[in-house]
């Protein structure tokens, strides 16, 4: 009897629980319509939240966190932008505070002491930087077509004279430089002039608008007063048993991105001074743009001074230059770059970016290929926390066997 008793309740159970599914799925049909990545996020959260402790379903739990919030971030792009920025800057400065209140000061003074410092460095920058660097750039996206003609002009009557003077083919390397070179001059030189203007174009819309150039200071100030109290609510987000691993991570990551965003910008600022100044002093034109250009791709190792180079030495060519000035443009470019990588990296940065060239090298590939010249510029301080997490995991796999 209580075998019939008990298969009955396993049979309603079995029939209650396939009838939840079916009206649990015909509900989700009719209301398909209203359905939004929010809603599924919601219960698919409700639904795994109590079976965090089994590991598979913890994974798909923070894997749909994780595609959650890069969801988020790609609908809500334009009002997250703000807090973003706000953050950033926050992060930034954070270690100046902290360095401030070691010599005694309170927290809110020594904001009030970063903030007018950097209202006097943004007004400098308004006043002397920004009004030359714009007439300077159009003049020079005006002059591009110029610049494509004379320096076919250059090719054809100097460079392959020289090259025939000394026995080399003349006809070939007319053909390959003349149909692989000179007819894209103009194309290449105007795509990254007009890209560069965009940027800062972009830059000055975003800061002309009057919201954004109030709310972004006034987040920064408040994230900025309570910048460790946000990050332990962060780490309080997950379990307690895992906090110290998040903490540990965070660590590493703050040492790597930190490092590499303060030293990088202070080393690209270095850039950027030297050569306008070197530029200036040899007689070049448009010096102030191709010294900011050199200052923007000097976080793109290895590339970014070959591109600085080439746009430069083009516009060199052309500014009347003496033989000997030509001369100096490369030895400007390169020695300034050994400069860089010899003191300046080693010094500034550290060693928290350390990878192997050919690394470096594969990761701008693979970041320019999908995400272009923004994802040059985040290679570096994103293969290299990949990275740390990969040796993370395996010395402690080799330290588990």
């Amino acid at each position: 009897m209580n075998d019939i008793k008990d298969k009955f309740t396993n049979l309603s159970s079995a029939f209650l629980f396939v009838s939840v599914i079916f009206l649990f799925a015909l509900f989700v049909f009719t209301v398909q319509s209203i359905i939004s990545p929010i809603v599924v996020f919601i219960i698919l959260t409700l639904t795994l939240f109590p079976f965090r402790d089994i590991k598979f379903l913890n994974v798909i739990f923070l894997i749909s966190i994780f595609l959650f919030i890069i969801w988020i971030f790609n609908e809500l792009g334009n009002i997250l932008a703000p807090f973003i920025i706000a953050y950033l800057i926050s992060y930034l400065l954070d270690p100046l505070i902290d360095k401030l209140e070691k010599r005694k000061l309170s927290r809110g003074m020594s904001i009030a002491i970063i903030f007018s410092m950097a209202i006097v460095l943004i007004g400098l920058i308004i006043t002397f930087i920004v009004p030359p660097f714009f007439e300077q750039i159009t003049k020079l996206l005006t002059a591009v077509p110029d610049f494509a003609k004379n320096f076919q002009y250059w090719i054809e009557n100097n460079l392959l004279v020289f090259l025939e003077k000394i026995g080399l083919p003349r006809a070939n390397i007319e053909t390959f430089i003349i149909s692989n070179i000179s007819g894209k001059i103009e194309s290449i030189l105007t795509s990254i002039f007009e890209g560069f203007l965009n940027i800062f174009g972009s830059i000055g819309t975003v800061l002309s608008q009057v919201v954004n150039v109030i709310i972004i200071p006034i987040l920064t100030f408040y994230i900025l007063k309570d910048f460790d109290v946000i990050n332990d609510v962060t780490k309080r987000l997950f379990k307690q048993k895992n906090q110290l691993t998040v903490e540990y991570y965070a660590m590493k990551v703050d040492k790597i991105v930190g490092s590499y965003l303060r030293g990088a910008s202070i080393v690209c600022l270095i850039n950027g001074i030297v050569v306008t100044t070197m530029l200036t002093l040899v007689g070049v034109k448009y010096s102030f743009v191709l010294g900011i250009l050199s200052a923007v791709f000097c976080f793109i190792p290895y590339f970014g001074v070959l591109i600085s180079f080439a746009i430069g030495f083009i516009v060199a060519l052309f500014s009347e230059l003496s033989t000997l000035s030509l001369i100096l443009i490369p030895v400007i470019y390169f020695g300034e770059n050994l400069l860089e990588s010899s003191i300046l990296y080693p010094k500034i940065i550290g060693t928290q970016i350390g990878m192997h060239p050919a690394m470096l090298i594969l990761s701008l590939f693979v970041f320019s290929y999908f995400f272009g010249l923004v994802g040059m510029l985040i290679a570096v301080p994103v293969t290299s926390i990949i990275i740390m997490i990969v040796r993370e995991h395996l010395e402690k796999r080799s330290q588990e066997s």
